[in-house]
């Protein structure tokens, strides 16, 4: 998101790791184009296809920009899910409390273009969410387990 590059400190972090910013008061082309370039490039591209915080910690709908990436694109997905972000640094807030919560992150098995598009670019979308949601619900349960029917802390 492009507010997060106000924060000059923060900006320079994120611009590390080559973060660029998208304006998300329109559909931002320029964004989009970057980033099919970067692939085109063979870079790895880290998505976040909410496009911003949860106000709830429950997933929130993908944005439609990520359609037409996954059109465009012709590059395999590999689906991630994070736990505990919301718990760790809900939306409001301004400053993390990363040590008193646990974060867990699950990949999968990479996705192979013509197999998620095979049913079209709104459904592929669909099916993204849905599994993110899974294992996300399934790193919920297993944090829950673990320590012992609360969200264990760091």
């Amino acid at each position: 998101r492009d507010v997060l590059f106000r924060n000059p400190v923060f900006a320079w972090l994120i611009r590390t790791v080559v973060a660029f910013p998208i304006d998300h008061s329109k559909g931002d082309m320029g964004a989009i184009r970057t980033t099919l370039q970067r692939l085109e490039e063979g870079h790895a591209v880290l998505i976040f296809p909410e496009g911003s915080r949860t106000e709830t910690g429950a997933q929130i709908e993908y944005k439609r920009g990520v359609s037409l990436l996954l059109k465009r694109s012709k590059v395999p997905v590999l689906p991630v899910a994070v736990e505990g972000c919301f718990d760790a640094w809900p939306r409001r807030r301004v400053i993390p409390t990363l040590c008193r919560h646990r974060v867990a992150v699950r990949i999968v098995k990479v996705i192979e273009h013509d197999d998620l598009m095979s049913e079209g670019a709104d459904r592929a979308l669909a099916r993204l969410h849905d599994e993110v949601e899974a294992l996300r619900q399934d790193l919920g349960t297993w944090m829950r387990r673990v320590s012992h029917g609360r969200m264990p802390r760091s």
